[in-house]
């Protein structure tokens, strides 16, 4: 049930742009306020290529609390729509847009600009048609190709997850081995003989993944201190001619 309302949620907001994109009264930009025109293209593509640069990085960095599944098709088909409304309002004037008639042959170029396949029935012959053409062109390689690809990313990651949602949970077996490894002490709080082998005691502040704190100093339970290096032959010679030369030197016992 939760996969079908994430699905509904994209699908629920493209149709809704799609539906303001055939209603809303764009005759009105375009030859009548070119400048207008421009700054508000300019606006729209920034705006959607901020939102989809953050939800590319956050994909990367792994980040939770941002949905990319929802967001980054809404922002594709947004971006899609601003280009089928400039070339909307440049097909109002004469020799832009050849082909364009309705609003549904400016999405429909707008689409077959995106997939790169060019028919030729609908050509831009004027400079501001081929400007804005070139400027789709450059913003599906940089933002939409990087946005699909996070998308994929993201997709493929929810999918593993949903086939083994335990595969990055720490198993409560392994939690309490890591804990006798670390503190030396089993669950009931009794010593465990051996040593700390696989944390050292001057590393072991905690155990990743597990949320146990353990202490500084790791207790050993295993033999005592290693025994002093071993004198070469050179200084065990040495203290035996001194051991000799005190004993020709020590006086006799007393006798009784």
């Amino acid at each position: 049930m939760a996969h079908r309302l994430a699905l509904a949620g994209p699908a629920a907001g493209m149709a809704a742009m799609v539906t303001a994109y055939f209603l809303l009264p764009l005759d009105r930009l375009g030859p009548r306020r070119p400048v207008l025109s421009w700054i508000l293209l300019g606006l729209a593509l920034a705006l959607v290529a901020g939102l989809l640069l953050r939800q590319v990085l956050c994909v990367l960095l792994g980040r939770r609390d941002t949905r990319p599944g929802l967001v980054i098709p809404l922002l594709m088909c947004l971006s899609v729509l601003v280009f089928a409304s400039a070339y909307q309002a440049l097909a109002q004037r004469p020799g832009e847009l050849d082909g364009i008639r309705t609003r549904l042959d400016a999405l429909y170029f707008t689409m077959v600009t995106l997939a790169t396949i060019g028919y030729g029935d609908i050509t831009p012959h004027g400079q501001a048609a081929r400007l804005v053409t070139v400027l789709q062109i450059l913003y599906t390689l940089v933002f939409l190709t990087a946005a699909a690809t996070a998308l994929s990313r993201h997709l493929s990651h929810a999918v593993r997850h949903h086939a083994d949602p335990d595969r990055n949970r720490p198993n409560q077996h392994h939690r309490a081995r890591d804990f006798r490894r670390v503190s030396g002490r089993d669950d009931v709080g009794a010593p465990v003989p051996g040593r700390c082998l696989r944390f050292p005691a001057r590393q072991c502040r905690g155990v990743r993944g597990t949320g146990l704190a353990a202490p500084h100093a790791v207790p050993q339970h295993g033999p005592g201190p290693r025994r002093p290096p071993r004198a070469s032959a050179r200084g065990r010679a040495a203290a035996t001619g001194r051991s000799r030369a005190e004993r020709a030197t020590r006086p006799p016992p007393a006798e009784r």
